[in-house]
């Protein structure tokens, strides 16, 4: 046999024995923190029933190592609700209200488990977090020759960081239950704006009222329950 022969030979045992061994290492790992994972993340509410992580519309999680990962969490919401009523007195009163309102929030955390070859393990984390949300709310009434009306927007962001440690058991190589105590500090500002009109014979009333707050809040004492499927 040649030596270039022999060459290739050698290398393609040596990258086989490596490859089954990384493979046997794995499989032998008593959780699915290896590096290179990832995970869908579900919250566990009442009854045991799954619902989002944290709120988030979309949790996700990236095993950097066996010890660390990163975490996003995307949430989006909208609303929309328009109600109407009428009566048939003599007055012919009749009312509509319109609601619409959206939010949006993401967060990033980065974690560090604290005993990556147990079936069970402390970790710990920290992480950027921001939102954003607006709602309006107009309401309007008519009776005989009286008209009035109300318009009413909100809107705010805030931004923050939030700490937090946890546990995490996992129940097989693709399950984790895990529970965190969260801790936030963040700084966030609103504003919300009221129109109101009123309409009698020959006679307009409306007036504007304008509010502004911010500052800085700081929140403890919230515990999150949730699931990781890892893939």
């Amino acid at each position: 046999m040649s030596g270039p022969v022999r060459g290739a030979l050698l290398a393609v045992c040596l990258f086989a024995a490596v490859w089954v061994g990384t493979t046997a290492a794995q499989e032998s790992r008593p959780n699915p923190l290896a590096p290179g994972a990832w995970a869908l993340e579900f919250g566990i509410g009442q009854n045991f029933t799954l619902t989002s992580f944290n709120g988030a519309t979309i949790a996700m999680k990236k095993l950097h190592s066996e010890r660390t990962a990163f975490r996003a969490g995307l949430t989006v919401s909208l609303s929309t609700n328009d109600q109407s009523s009428s009566t048939s007195d003599t007055l012919g009163y009749q009312s509509q209200t319109d609601r619409d309102g959206y939010g949006l929030s993401f967060g990033l955390d980065w974690l560090r488990y604290l005993r990556p070859d147990s079936k069970w393990s402390f970790y710990t984390g920290l992480g950027p977090a921001v939102n954003l949300n607006h709602s309006k709310e107009t309401s309007y009434s008519q009776r005989s020759n009286f008209d009035a009306g109300t318009s009413s927007s909100q809107s705010g962001w805030g931004a923050g960081i939030n700490g937090f440690f946890g546990a995490e058991w996992f129940v097989s190589r693709t399950i984790g239950v895990h529970a965190e105590y969260l801790l936030s500090a963040g700084y966030g500002s609103s504003t919300t704006e009221t129109e109101r009109f009123a309409s009698y014979p020959n006679t307009v009333i409306h007036n504007t009222d304008k509010r502004e707050s911010h500052g800085w809040s700081v929140s403890s004492g919230f515990v999150r329950f949730g699931l990781s499927a890892y893939f």
